[in-house]
């Protein structure tokens, strides 16, 4: 089907005011309000050279998408609200834990859905606790080191808590430090040294043959192709939907291999995952490679934009087609990742393509996580199991 769009043209001061708003205006067609409706993409630079460049790059990937005709922005429910990110509050490395903590907050919850925000909110309260507890509190950001991180997760695990519940505390609190490490107010994450531990796999289903048939039909018929790309990049990569291929700019798909970064990545170390054939045929079919480097492959305009979309967005597109094919309760996004691998092991019964494209930084890691979705107890060989 073709859907109508508005060709791009630069928007700028009369007077080449470079203190002024410079974008690229454009038009899109939303199955949500079935009309045309006005996008934006802002351009930044410190002369008019540069934005007059980057205009012309912007321009002339907007038309070569667009020409086919085939493409839209909000498939499903309603348009994804706008979010402002915070003003900088004079954070500094010399700033007290607490300080950095309460803005990292006050900044992080508003992108978060409403359970993502809850699990923060908990692990935030908790760390809170033990900082004050041992008087921590009112340390400096840049003194939280290597060794004050162990004695959190040692003391964790001490008080009963689980693998899920170490992992999770992990992900929140190497979040925070990298949060500022990114901004370049502390110069090391302390958690960088800290591993994931074992968890159940099966907490995340991997969807079968039958339902993978149903979910392609359904987003053929309702054409999302962006959220089908996005469950794609999941599958073969074996990627974590919210943090690593969320934030994927174009820069990081390069010719063979995927690159995913440290501040997303887990174990805060760059992973490469190979790009199968059945991936690059998408990334071709979706012109991913044409935009310009710094945009992120998934943004709200339903194709690579200047912004990320919110950690919600795929979760409730994805839930909101779960539900529409009344599908049980355990199946998610994850899963995807869970059934990219069976599929993977299936086929090859290679332990170390396993291990290269998880990321995993053992042999035994991988073997772990195989007899978790319970590949081992399936497909080994008990034919020959001799008889008493």
């Amino acid at each position: 089907m073709k859907y109508p769009w508005k060709e791009p043209k630069l928007s700028k001061p009369a007077n080449n005011d470079l203190s002024k708003q410079w974008c690229v205006e454009y038009g899109a067609y939303s199955q949500v309000r079935d009309k045309i409706i006005r996008k934006r993409v802002t351009l930044s630079g410190d002369t008019i050279e540069e934005r007059l460049k980057q205009a012309d790059e912007v321009i002339k990937y907007l038309n070569d998408y667009f020409k086919n005709g085939d493409v839209f922005v909000e498939p499903l429910g309603e348009p994804e609200k706008e979010k402002q990110p915070k003003a900088s509050d004079g954070i500094t490395g010399k700033s007290t834990i607490k300080k950095a903590l309460e803005y990292y907050q006050a900044t992080k919850l508003p992108t978060l859905s409403k359970q993502s925000g809850r699990t923060y909110t908990s692990i935030a309260k908790l760390f809170t606790e033990y900082l004050k507890k041992n008087k921590l509190q009112n340390l400096p950001l840049n003194r939280f080191d290597t060794h004050q991180a162990n004695l959190y997760f040692d003391r964790l695990l001490q008080a009963g808590g689980s693998n899920n519940k170490h992992n999770k505390h992990l992900g929140f609190i190497s979040t925070f430090f990298n949060f500022y490490l990114k901004r370049r107010t502390i110069t090391e994450n302390p958690c960088e040294a800290i591993s994931e531990l074992a968890e159940n796999a099966g907490n995340h289903k991997p969807f079968k043959p039958d339902q993978i048939a149903d979910i392609k039909t359904y987003l053929e018929e309702t054409n999302d192709r962006q959220l089908w790309l996005f469950i794609n990049f999941i599958y073969y990569t074996f990627s974590r939907p919210h943090e690593e291929v969320r934030l994927l700019k174009v820069s990081d798909i390069e010719r063979n291999t995927i690159r995913i970064d440290a501040s997303t990545a887990k174990g805060n170390r760059v992973l490469y995952k190979k790009i199968p054939p059945g991936l690059e045929q998408l990334l071709q079919q979706y012109r991913i490679r044409l935009a310009p480097s710094h945009y992120y492959v998934f943004s709200r305009s339903g194709i690579p934009g200047p912004e990320p979309v919110g950690e919600a967005y795929f979760y409730d597109r994805h839930k909101k087609m779960l539900d529409s094919l009344e599908l049980p309760k355990g199946y998610d996004l994850y899963g995807w990742k869970h059934t990219g691998v069976i599929s993977l092991y299936i086929a090859t019964r290679d332990m170390k393509k396993i291990q290269r494209q998880c990321g995993h930084t053992s042999i035994e890691q991988t073997d772990q996580y195989l007899r978790d979705l319970g590949l081992f107890a399936e497909f080994e060989d008990f034919n020959n199991f001799p008889e008493l």
